[in-house]
């Protein structure tokens, strides 16, 4: 559901555990799961969990430089 559009929308609110050192939050539209790469796949959430994977513990800074 796109945020903000719909005047009668009802969200929820999520409480998540503790982050820890190393942990990581991503947040992204659908259009990332859309999209495709040059062989015609989907970038879909298992593509999106192994990229986040590949990445070293790093800073927030340095992660954003990376990606």
């Amino acid at each position: 559901m796109m945020l903000g559009v719909c005047p009668d929308a009802q969200y929820t609110n999520t409480d998540v555990a503790p982050f820890g050192p190393g942990d990581r939050l991503l947040l992204y539209s659908d259009g990332v799961l859309e999209a495709r790469d040059r062989a015609g796949q989907f970038f879909d959430d298992e593509r999106v969990a192994r990229w986040m994977a590949d990445f070293e513990h790093t800073s927030a800074e340095g992660f954003a430089e990376a990606a």
